[in-house]
């Protein structure tokens, strides 16, 4: 295959395999980013850095959200072909084939056939891991990189040619650059290429050590310095908040079971301690064997430095640092070392083993192709499964606009806001944004939410439908609340606005506690930016200007396009179960950028809802 394309007839058996494996499950991932609604961190990576085309620091949004090369590549995506779900998934689903051809390479480094399949179906058929390549999230691309690099490091140790040194290090920093997480391994990578070059300084020329060395610096370390200064500013502004520090085991290790199966499984925790166990004693025996260091210094170890480098860089940054433990994707990296670790010190003394024994070791990997058929779904994300809100509900809540005669209100738990957010985006803004900071309530029109959280919704909801895989269901209430008019307000022409704050109303209040207020709009404005960052925000203030209450539609979340054609929208604000104190309210137009915009009217309505009695639930999720 290194020789340049065979044709079908010369290929072997064991290729043709293999090109029909690439094929069937490309396939598969292709109609997966087409078809599977976008989960709540791709929408946060399209509103806050693609859709933006602002995804460097210091000025991008601040969120490790942000896996810079897949931001890039999503924009790019994004410039060309709009903001499909297929769109801004492809800069990852073209990662696929890069992995699959270096996996397939590295497999091919085990001498035995029985471990070449093994490595192989392992990494291709694991459901859950190569999911990420029909996902908008940069965890698929670095695993192509990664794998690639570690392709590479094999090169060095075997053949030792410059170039090698040159691809090992450029794909890990492109790895880095897309999954931050996987700075311990770049590390660690360049690190043994560096010991790989003192260990062999006799074998090689002088020349050449100092350029392997120059370009170690260059493509390896430089880069990790700028990844290793942007997680320290990370860490500083308590950005590093995923995972915590229960502990590896506890954490790490079962959150990558949860999320390579599906589910939590006490037995396979016992055959990873078993497999674990299994890996200290052929390396013990490695140790006992050849007590030198240059056996030791073989490729089959390559998997087991990065395990063993990585689970001590996560203990030390945990104890002496206080970095979480990774949890679930951001350890992914361990699923791969661990894999790898296992089978080339298998294959190392695979001839020396018992059948009866290799046939009992390779029972457990019978795991991956089974559950990889019984995982194919086009529907949902087999880790995000709660996010998923089905067509229907919109169309349902869209019907129900229509009835009402104004924009219904929509309550659901903060991490589903994002998902409807584009799905609503995608319709042209057509409805109202989720507003979920009083989560649960009995106020909104509709309510996307768990049953099984609290049954009282069903005394003031019907239910309207149900979905399976998230068991959210979709409930519209039976009866509006009453409500009476407070303020209106009617705003014309005017004209063009590059201010920061434009006030749509402010008002006092008294004797106003213990209600909720709604704020219908209806806005025209035109702009030529696209996206126009902007919110339209309503403050509660008490004596002192002390904000009590604050909430906001975010009018690029609405639509891209504010051109005069699409430049109207309706909306509604929910001020819940009014503190007391309060003194004045504000509702304005935040223009984030200060970028330049023709507001043409604005109709105002606010109505005060009495509350009767408490329509307020326990928060449950």
């Amino acid at each position: 295959m290194d020789k340049g394309f065979k044709g079908f007839g010369s290929l072997k058996k064991t290729e043709l395999t293999s090109i029909s494996i690439f094929l069937l499950v490309s396939l598969y991932l292709a109609i997966r980013a087409f078809m599977v609604p976008l989960v709540h961190d791709e929408v946060a990576t399209f509103f806050y850095y693609v859709q933006k085309g602002v995804f460097l620091p210091p000025h991008a949004h601040w969120d490790a959200n942000n896996h810079l090369l897949n931001s890039l590549l999503s924009y790019f995506s994004y410039s060309f072909f709009g903001s499909s779900e297929f769109s801004l998934r492809l800069s990852n689903l073209i990662f696929f084939p890069v992995f699959f051809f270096f996996v397939y390479r590295i497999s091919n480094l085990l001498r035995n056939p029985v471990l070449k399949w093994t490595f192989f179906i392992t990494f291709i058929f694991a459901h859950n891991f190569i999911e990420y390549f029909a996902l908008s999230r940069g965890y698929g691309m670095s695993m192509a990189l990664l794998f690639a690099s570690i392709y590479y490091v094999f090169q060095v140790f075997k053949k030792g040619e410059l170039k090698y040194y040159i691809f090992s290090t450029l794909f890990i920093s492109l790895a880095i650059s897309a999954n931050l997480t996987l700075v311990n391994t770049g590390i660690l990578i360049s690190s043994i290429l560096g010991f790989h070059i003192i260990l062999n300084y006799k074998e090689n020329q002088l020349h050449h050590s100092i350029k392997a060395i120059i370009i170690i610096l260059v493509s390896g370390i430089i880069p990790l310095i700028l990844a290793g200064k942007l997680l320290l500013q990370f860490k500083a502004k308590g950005l590093l908040y995923y995972g915590t520090l229960d502990g590896f085991w506890e954490l790490t290790v079962r959150s990558l079971v949860k999320l390579i199966l599906g589910q939590e499984s006490w037995m396979a925790e016992v055959i990873i301690a078993f497999f674990s166990l299994a890996i200290i004693i052929l390396f013990l025996y490695r140790i006992f064997k050849s007590p030198s260091l240059k056996e030791l210094w073989k490729v089959e170890f390559i998997f087991l430095y990065l395990l063993v480098g990585n689970f001590a860089a996560v203990m030390i940054m945990s104890y002496l640092l206080q970095v979480n433990f990774p949890e679930d994707r951001t350890g992914l990296y361990f699923f791969p070392f661990f894999m790898g670790s296992l089978i080339f010190l298998w294959d190392s003394v695979w001839e020396r083993m018992n059948h009866y024994v290799r046939f009992l070791l390779m029972l457990p990997f019978l795991f991956f192709p089974i559950h990889f058929l019984m995982s194919l779904n086009i529907s949902h994300s087999s880790f995000w499964r709660k996010e998923l809100i089905p067509q229907r509900f919109y169309d349902a809540i869209l019907e129900g606009k229509n009835i009402i005669g104004e924009n219904p209100s929509i309550g659901a738990y903060q991490i589903r806001t994002l998902c409807f957010a584009y799905q609503n985006y995608s319709h042209g803004g057509l409805l109202n944004q989720i507003q979920s900071s009083h989560y649960p309530e009995l106020i909104s029109d509709f309510q996307i939410v768990d049953l099984s959280k609290h049954e009282e919704w069903l005394t003031y909801y019907d239910l309207l439908g149900t979905e399976p895989i998230s068991n959210l269901s979709l409930l519209k209430r039976k009866a509006k609340l009453e409500a009476s008019l407070i303020a209106e307000k009617s705003i014309s022409n005017k004209g063009q606005i590059e201010n920061a704050f434009y006030n749509i109303y402010r008002g006092s209040f008294e004797n106003i506690d213990e209600s909720s207020l709604k704020i219908n709009l209806k806005v025209k404005l035109t702009t030529e930016e696209s996206p126009f960052i902007g919110r339209i925000v309503a403050e509660l203030r008490d004596l002192d200007n002390k904000l009590l209450e604050y909430e906001s539609i975010a009018l690029d979340w609405n639509r891209g396009n504010w051109k005069k054609d699409k430049n109207e929208m309706t909306g509604s604000l929910y001020l819940h179960q009014l503190p007391k104190g309060i003194s004045k309210i504000v509702v304005y137009i935040w223009n984030v950028d200060q970028r330049p915009y023709i507001l043409e009217s604005v109709d105002f309505k606010m109505v005060q809802i009495e509350l009767q009695e408490s329509l307020y639930l326990e928060y449950k999720e």
